[in-house]
């Protein structure tokens, strides 16, 4: 079993797209500057934690066995929106033809209001969602978990979205809470400014600079596993840095 796979988890916010080339990830970063790691990407838009304890929750984890686990994942969970997306209504619209659905959709964009009882994540849905993922981790020896903590709202985002700031406190509290009872799990917070020149126009997909941010961070740990390793091989304990991540 090789045992230098990074499972990295997340959702719109860790992939490429028009303004932002694939080199300027925080994956791509991580890639060329730890080759000793094998990072996996399992990267999809608009992923919930749902997706961690859904039938295919394997997915996300244990079909990979990876020592070490990152993970983003949240705002997609708590942002307010218009009405639950999950709802009869909302799929019955959804399957009207694009152009009728398009103009209805402009009326509850003018006329309705984002509110965070039509999240799609409810926040004691969200805690239990980790909890049984963070559970699993555990029970696969996982050595650590670095949480990408939620990204404070830029203007930009708060504009379109004036409930997002609280949504976004209140869910992160829950990674605070579970990384005080998880001994394993440690959180990131690259993007605690939430300073518009992190982020693309919609105030929420990180540009180039977000990006760098988060790959700071996470480097962080990297490097320090990287020494931690240098140092065993030096003194036999190991052959080679990739022998083991399980420290």
């Amino acid at each position: 079993m090789v045992s230098n796979k990074v499972l990295c988890v997340a959702d719109s916010l860790a992939l490429p797209r028009a303004n932002v080339k694939f080199e300027e990830t925080w994956f791509f970063k991580l890639c060329q500057a730890y080759p000793e790691f094998l990072f996996i990407p399992k990267f999809y838009r608009g992923l919930t934690t749902k997706a961690l304890v859904s039938s295919t929750k394997s997915d996300y984890l244990e079909h990979y066995e990876p020592s070490l686990v990152i993970l983003q994942i949240g705002v997609v969970d708590c942002a307010p929106r218009f009405l639950r997306r999950s709802s009869l209504f909302v799929k019955a619209l959804n399957e009207l033809p694009k152009p009728v659905s398009a103009r209805i959709w402009r009326v509850i964009n003018t006329v309705g209001k984002r509110e965070a009882k039509y999240a799609d994540v409810l926040p004691h849905k969200f805690e239990k969602n980790l909890r049984d993922y963070f559970s699993r981790c555990r029970e696969a020896s996982i050595s650590k978990v670095i949480v990408i903590k939620i990204a404070q709202p830029s203007q930009n985002m708060i504009d379109k979205n004036p409930g997002i700031t609280r949504q976004v406190d209140k869910y992160n509290s829950i990674f605070d809470k579970l990384t005080k009872e998880y001994d394993f799990i440690s959180s990131v917070d690259p993007l605690e400014s939430g300073d518009n020149d992190l982020f693309l126009e919609d105030g929420y997909h990180l540009n180039a600079k977000g990006n760098s941010f988060v790959f700071q961070y996470l480097s962080k740990y990297f490097s320090s596993l990287r020494s931690t390793l240098s140092q065993m091989v030096m003194s036999g304990a190991i052959n080679k840095p990739q022998d083991t991540l399980r420290l």
